[in-house]
């Protein structure tokens, strides 16, 4: 965009409107003017070309004579405008269809991600079921095996307290026995005893009356030898 010096003069000017497009001439009496076709010409001030120009003269004329280029550059912004609305319009028609492709095209991405994790949850479940299994069938082997064992050693205890109960019995039998046929020697021989006690008793009672007592001392050995018998019989 063309410009003017700090101060300028009438062929500053002169050179700004040439610059902006616009033709000088005459205007008379040493004066010149601005001409540009489709536009009011424009008075340039001063007499001649070393004239000094005030500044808010000068920046009046330069006003007008830039009004064209404004007017050109507001038409060419508007047209830049319009062109890139334009374009805004056919990217955004572009872009809908991106995006609605680009949404299937999530929508199938997500989906199949979705898919994939499940697969991976499904997997993982499948494989924390697998590790499960094995370590209960791990831990049902053992355990089996414990039980069998537990139950072979009870099936041994059972059959050891069996044959100690068996042996217990008979040695309670036999206890049992020997203890009857204690009791029945026993039985005999306080019999006996009572029958010499008797016969003492008799022989002293028969000697006290001065009688005979050899009869009661046979019967009394015989019953004496009668116990020894019964006590070698028990040996």
């Amino acid at each position: 965009m063309p410009h003017l010096p700090r101060n300028p003069r009438r062929r500053d000017i002169i050179r700004f409107a040439r610059e902006c497009g616009w033709s000088i001439e005459p205007a008379g009496s040493e004066q010149l003017k601005a001409t540009r076709p489709g536009y009011v010409c424009v008075p340039i001030p001063g007499h001649n070309d070393n004239k000094r120009i005030p500044v808010g003269t000068a920046n009046a004329v330069a006003k007008q004579l830039l009004y064209p280029l404004r007017q050109d550059q507001v038409i060419r912004d508007l047209r830049s405008q319009v062109a890139e609305l334009e374009q805004h319009l056919t990217n955004i028609s572009q872009d809908r269809d991106r995006l609605a492709l680009q949404q299937q095209k999530d929508e199938q991405l997500a989906r199949l991600k979705k898919a994939e994790e499940d697969q991976q949850v499904y997997e993982e479940l499948l494989l924390e079921l697998e590790e499960r299994n094995n370590t209960l069938k791990h831990w049902f082997g053992k355990r089996t095996k414990k039980l069998r064992q537990q139950l072979q050693e009870a099936k041994q205890q059972l059959h050891k307290a069996k044959r100690q109960a068996a042996s217990a019995l008979k040695n309670l039998q036999r206890v049992t026995a020997e203890k009857r046929m204690v009791d029945a020697e026993l039985k005999l021989i306080l019999a006996a005893l009572e029958q010499v006690e008797a016969v003492v008793e008799q022989a002293a009672t028969q000697q006290a009356r001065g009688g005979d007592t050899d009869q009661l001392l046979q019967t009394l050995l015989g019953r004496l030898q009668h116990i020894l018998e019964i006590k070698e019989l028990d040996a």
